[in-house]
């Protein structure tokens, strides 16, 4: 089910650095990433967004839902990046990296990144990304980076889970979704041009010094089993180090955080 906005900026492209956006913007969607795929068998362009005032079955990492009302922003970006397979998990702390950068300014407060691909503000998550990826010959050949930020509070509905959990940035600060839009895009263009590059540097340490992890005892689930020790941080190919109480190091390139403290 989707539902064409008359939004000025539909369709309206960007240019980012070596990224040229196009947005297709809609009043409501199922996913914005379920329509970006359809887009991409269409032959979509690399740099195509899909964006959504609010989404039916909006979704996060392992089948978990994405409470996605009317008043935040719900984007997915469309790329072509042609980069090693192993590199396919630094896409989501790309985005993530991007959406810091974007709300900072704007509420003069420091975000948290929460491994793999969480944004926090005042210790609540207020974003969270999703990326799907499709892989051929040991590149990734197409990447669907879904991004959900919470922008303006709903007067209800609620999830009881959420409470205490989440914040909004309508908590904080007044924002509008579509210059937010703006300003991830522009952040993301430079961030993605340096994953591509092979420049990882700069994206490690920025995420490293936003880490909300770094310091804290975590369980992480990985396959099937559970590692515990005390975060490091990440290390230069994105997997997150964890120093077990026995001395030893455990780096987990892809897993989900139980707990932390």
């Amino acid at each position: 089910m989707c539902s064409q906005s008359t939004d000025s900026y539909n369709g309206t492209p960007m240019i980012r650095g070596p990224l040229e956006f196009s947005i297709r913007s809609f009043d409501e969607v199922s996913s914005t990433s379920d329509i970006a795929r359809e887009l991409a068998k269409s032959g979509a362009a690399e740099g195509t967004v899909v964006v959504a005032k609010r989404q039916t079955a909006g979704r996060g990492r392992f089948s978990s839902r994405w409470f996605s009302p009317e008043g935040g922003l719900y984007c997915t970006v469309l790329l072509r990046p042609d980069i090693p397979a192993q590199r396919s998990h630094l896409l989501g702390m790309t985005a993530g990296l991007a959406v810091a950068d974007a709300i900072e300014p704007a509420i003069g407060l420091p975000a948290q990144l929460k491994w793999p691909n969480d944004i926090y503000l005042t210790g609540k998550k207020v974003a969270g990304v999703l990326t799907e990826t499709e892989v051929c010959n040991e590149r990734v050949r197409l990447a669907l980076v879904g991004i959900g930020i919470n922008v303006q509070r709903p007067d209800s509905g609620v999830p009881d889970q959420l409470r205490g959990r989440a914040v909004w940035l309508s908590e904080l600060v007044g924002v509008r979704p579509a210059d937010l839009l703006t300003a991830v895009l522009d952040a993301f263009a430079l961030w993605y041009e340096m994953l591509r590059s092979g420049d990882l540097g700069g994206m490690v340490e920025s995420y490293n010094r936003r880490g909300l992890l770094r310091g804290r005892d975590v369980e992480v689930r990985s396959a099937d089993r559970v590692t515990a020790g005390r975060c490091r941080g990440i290390d230069a190919r994105g997997a997150l180090v964890i120093e077990q109480p026995s001395g030893s190091i455990k780096t987990i390139v892809e897993g989900k955080v139980c707990s932390w403290s």
